[in-house]
Formats: structure tokens, C-alpha cells, sequence
């Protein structure tokens, strides 16, 4: 959070949070607050976790 906050965020970051709509952010703002190098070791473990969260609409798969 505080490099996002560092490289000029922490407007985004309080909507995320605080009551209200959630303002926007570009990959570009999240990549240059992050890092590439950062992005790239963490966008794994954020894939895995997402789809572990995702709900499921089917318990077998569908004959069609």
C-alpha cells in the first residue's frame, strides 16, 4: 500500500476503503508503483488465489 500511496495513489487507495465509488487506476499507475520486476513474481499467486475464490456454477462438468 505505501508504494502505491508513494507514487501518488493514495487518493484511489481511500475510495478503495472509505465509503463512496472506487476511483479507477490504469495497469500503467499499478506498474509504476509496483514494479515490473514485483508484478511479475506476484501476478502468479494472485491468478491462483482468484480462481480459487470464484464460485462454482457447475459440480460436474455439463454433457453439452
Amino acid at each position: 500500500m505505501k508504494g502505491l500511496a508513494d507514487a501518488g495513489l493514495e487518493p484511489q487507495l481511500r475510495s478503495w476503503v472509505g465509503p463512496g465509488p472506487n476511483e479507477p487506476v490504469t495497469a500503467e499507475q499499478i506498474t509504476l508503483a509496483i514494479g515490473e520486476d514485483e508484478l511479475a513474481r506476484t501476478a502468479p499467486r494472485l491468478s491462483d488465489a482468484s480462481l480459487a475464490t470464484l464460485p462454482r456454477t457447475s459440480p460436474s462438468p455439463s454433457p453439452n
